[in-house]
């Protein structure tokens, strides 16, 4: 689904942003939390902190719509954590604690994907305590080592759960939790030696080494638990605990109880062994105190009675027996502490009880009962009922509103450009030839409109619907009109050199190619510092376009959507050329922007410069379709004649 999630659920990447000159975001309306946050010296909390609690408010602000609850939030939390009183949540944030390649906003989404799992944390104490009762009354003395056990599986289980869930909602979201379970699984080394850390490891994506082990039968517990409901996971912990866990906790605890009695026996034997060589020393030292005669001088030279030697002996065996007895138990402790060591990655919730407007009664539950085919299809169900709420909060919100443009940039400085001849040699004279004849055809052609009422089916849309799984197939006859395309360069300091050229290249090759079709328009709009704009509708000003400042992302892209928006011509294509890293800002303002277009029917289109590959964000916020990757400068003809071109026929065509 890109729906809510995508529009509001930002990808901004604070952890690594650089650009906190470029202006602050807007402050979002109706939403208020608490926060201890990060002070500066005069005690304020520091601009740094201020943002990206901001950020954080608009991911958590989904949350409170859908659950009716308050989320607070402390930006200045020892580690990122979720807990929970059944009303309101508290989001501890530690903004810090990017670590291990795992991002701050990537441990947010985790914590608050409890909330959209409404996950029975607190609630699974109680079936904890009841499922493991047997096991503790045999073995009293390793009572919080079995519950803790019962609690690893399930948190490693519902960690699984409540991040499928959100990552359906929400694909970016699940794009950065499969990339994060990657970086955890390197800690992982060897084939896992006990249940508890096999199921970790394949909840870590280690199936490889867990595969090898004879625990391997964790796998599909791991496996179901992404398509179940709380009472699924429930029964899925416990009969991973009972199948896999208890029977290697109980052998374990057996070896150790029974090495423990051994040492026992052999200290008492011990005990016994050092009174017996005291008193067979006490009556040799009593037999040394009298006179002695000739023959006792010479005893004093032999060697010690044979009783105290064998007592001796048997002293150096038991000693060296209870030593290796204490090895084994030791060992096997070690071996219990192993599977029961908690990685800080996974403390993400402490105290969190399910909301009480959703708590499920799980504590008097039989499990035995809870039929898993059931409850996968009871998830399905759950997760379309998530999603037509999130559907109906984003058109709540659209229809208030809606985005706009002008609160996401001010100050806005307009760049002069003077006619320059040297724009002239950016034209590929070859490709804006190729270009013309394309669009003359086009442009003397009927177009054929798709919609999903027409006179005629179009056999190739409805197999790419088919595949697709929406769009439309039936089409009407409509003369092609004019339209306008506009692209939006990137003219920030690192677009220099070849990217820059390249940029030039493709815009005056593409005004040369339309010069003679009065019906097309092409005009460029740079941006670059706080908000510097130029526009440039004529050819001979191209080569105004030059590298410097910073990337105001967010401004650049809502500043050209009211500039189309703007636009008279019924038909409008959007370019957005950049090398920004667009998770480095914020995504959330792209995504409302490029929807807010697409509901006026203008076609966007991003254009990547510096790399074939796509960053991840920018093809989630335009769409892979609708995404192109350009490095090679010396392929620009295929990149203008064919990617361009195509992009350009599709949508004159009627296409999406």
């Amino acid at each position: 689904m890109t729906g809510y999630l995508d529009q509001y659920g930002s990808d901004y990447d604070f952890d690594k942003d650089e650009s906190w000159s470029m202006g602050s975001p807007p402050i979002q309306k109706g939403f208020t939390n608490f926060w201890g946050g990060q002070t500066s010296f005069w005690g304020f909390e520091d601009y740094e902190t201020k943002h990206k609690r901001k950020i954080i408010e608009k991911t958590a602000s989904i949350f409170e719509d859908l659950t009716g609850n308050r989320i607070h939030i402390n930006m200045n939390g020892e580690k990122t954590n979720i807990s929970s009183d059944g009303s309101d949540y508290n989001l501890d944030v530690n903004p810090n604690d990017a670590e291990d390649e795992i991002k701050t906003k990537t441990r947010v989404e985790r914590a608050l994907s409890h909330i959209l799992a409404n996950s029975p944390i607190a609630e699974m104490n109680i079936i904890a305590n009841r499922e493991t009762m047997s096991l503790r009354k045999q073995y009293n003395y390793q009572t919080e080592a079995i519950i803790s056990s019962f609690k690893t599986i399930f948190d490693s289980l519902e960690d699984r759960r409540s991040q499928f869930i959100y990552g359906e909602q929400y694909t970016g979201a699940g794009i950065r939790f499969n990339e994060a379970r990657k970086v955890e699984g390197k800690e992982f080394e060897g084939i896992p030696e006990d249940p508890i850390t096999a199921l970790k490891m394949s909840e870590k994506g280690r199936n490889d080494l867990v595969e090898k082990s004879k625990f391997k039968a964790v796998i599909p517990y791991v496996q179901k638990a992404d398509r179940t409901t709380e009472k699924g996971v429930a029964k899925l912990t416990r009969d991973c605990y009972k199948k896999v866990v208890e029977p290697w906790l109980k052998d374990l605890l057996e070896k150790m109880d029974k090495f423990q009695q051994q040492q026992n026996q052999c200290t008492q034997k011990q005990n016994e062994n050092n009174k017996a060589q005291q008193r067979a020393r006490d009556e040799q030292a009593q037999e040394s105190s009298t006179e002695p005669s000739d023959s006792e001088e010479q005893d004093k030279s032999k060697p010690p009675s044979k009783a105290l030697e064998e007592l001796e002996n048997e002293g150096i065996e038991l000693s060296n027996k209870s030593q290796k007895l204490y090895d084994e138990t030791n060992k096997i402790g070690t071996e219990l502490n192993k599977g029961f060591a908690q990685h800080t990655y996974e403390n993400d919730h402490t105290n969190f009880t399910q909301s009480d407007k959703k708590k499920q009664n799980l504590d008097g539950m039989d499990l035995d009962k809870v039929d898993l085919s059931k409850e996968e299809k009871e998830a399905e169900g759950q997760l379309e009922e998530m999603e037509k709420a999130l559907d109906g909060l984003a058109e709540a919100d659209d229809g208030g509103s809606g985005f706009t443009p002008e609160r996401h940039y001010n100050n806005v400085t307009f760049a002069k450009n003077i006619p320059m001849e040297s724009s002239y040699k950016f034209i590929d004279q070859q490709s804006a030839r190729k270009l013309s004849r394309i669009f003359k055809k086009i442009q003397a052609s009927t177009k054929m409109m798709l919609s999903d009422e027409g006179t005629e089916i179009d056999t190739e849309a409805l197999i790419d619907a088919k595949i697709k799984g929406y769009g439309d197939f039936m089409r009407d006859d409509e003369t092609t009109v004019g339209f306008d395309i506009v692209i939006s360069v990137d003219e920030s300091g690192s677009m220099g050199g070849n990217r820059m050229h390249a940029v030039k290249k493709l815009t005056a090759t593409m005004m040369k190619a339309l010069e003679e079709i009065p019906s097309v328009h092409v005009q460029v709009i740079g941006w670059t510092g706080g908000m510097t704009i130029r526009h440039i509708n004529k050819l001979n000003e191209v080569d105004n376009l030059h590298a410097t400042g910073g990337t105001p992302f967010a401004g650049a892209i809502a500043y050209s959507t009211k500039y189309v928006l703007g636009l008279k011509s019924r038909r409008k294509l959007f370019f957005m050329v950049t090398d920004a890293e667009i998770d480095d800002y914020e995504v959330d303002v792209a995504q409302k922007a490029l929807a807010h277009m697409k509901k006026h029917k203008v076609k966007c289109v991003g254009i990547y410069i510096g790399h074939e590959n796509i960053p991840p964000m920018l093809g989630e916020v335009f769409g892979d379709d609708r995404c192109i990757g350009f490095r090679d400068v010396t392929k620009f003809k295929d990149f203008v004649v064919y990617d361009v071109a195509r992009m350009v026929q599709r949508y004159l065509k009627g296409g999406s």
